[in-house]
């Protein structure tokens, strides 16, 4: 599987976060689950819009586009040979120290995989 870090394609083996990552050391993100049938996700809007409302709740500021995720969701796909699919936009706060005190330079790590749709 090719997965997506911050819009760069890796190899799923070989993609790494920071092990000192928000979202891995205290759940500080949020995530979207979207289906894709035939290379299209209906609900594309919807999911990007609640993603950006989860991230405005918890105070994490997203500088990429919606446009570029979507770029990004593509290259995935198309890295993938599929066009069903079901795809993982995950959102964390990035790196930070130990506590749970919000960083004051916030550097969101954004990871996008892509798996089979169930039958």
């Amino acid at each position: 599987m090719i997965v997506s870090i911050n819009g760069v394609l890796k190899k799923a083996d070989d993609g790494r976060i920071d092990p000192r990552d928000r979202g891995f050391t205290l759940g500080d993100g949020v995530f979207e689950t979207i289906a894709v049938r035939k290379g299209a996700a209906p609900r594309l809007t919807k999911h990007l819009a609640r993603m950006r409302h989860g991230l405005q709740v918890i105070g994490l500021p997203l500088e990429t586009s919606d446009q570029d995720l979507v770029n990004w969701m593509n290259d995935v796909l198309s890295a993938n040979d599929t066009h069903d699919a079901v795809l993982r936009l995950t959102v964390s706060r990035g790196q930070g120290e130990r506590g749970i005190a919000l960083p004051s330079d916030t550097q969101p790590t954004v990871i996008i995989t892509v798996n089979p749709l169930p039958p």
